[in-house]
């Protein structure tokens, strides 16, 4: 009895422990030197070194319609891990923000924190989506 106390007891530590390793990830959101785009990324996916290389790319491109193949390409260019985005929102500039939103999701279900992210970033709650 004793043995399968000491069993339960460590199995439940086991499992707190993991608890917090597991939690939501901190998205961490970029903004292009020219000012037409913000990046939202996770630090899994990209480094803040890669996002600003790839905000450089784009401000290469200009204000060019951005469609996820061809963002897809840049990252790879840059060496983000795309194994980690499972989800990309590219928002063009509308609803009077002076900028477009690019958001690169590890899990779908972190869309809201990734705006909380890019809206702190540009100081802006325009445009935002209730969740």
């Amino acid at each position: 009895m004793r043995r399968l106390f000491i069993l339960g007891g460590t199995c439940a530590l086991l499992l707190t422990l993991a608890s917090p390793c597991s939690a939501a990830i901190n998205y961490n959101s970029s903004k292009s030197n020219s000012g037409n785009f913000v990046l939202t990324y996770s630090p899994n996916a990209a480094s803040g070194a890669q996002a600003a290389a790839i905000l450089g790319d784009l401000d290469k491109m200009g204000a060019r319609v951005l469609d996820e193949s061809t963002l897809r390409g840049i990252l790879k260019t840059h060496g983000a891990r795309t194994d980690h985005i499972r989800k990309i929102i590219i928002e063009p500039v509308k609803n009077g923000r002076p900028d477009g939103a690019i958001f690169l999701l590890e899990n779908p279900t972190d869309e809201a924190q990734a705006r909380s992210a890019y809206d702190q970033n540009t100081g802006s709650h325009v445009g935002r989506r209730a969740h």
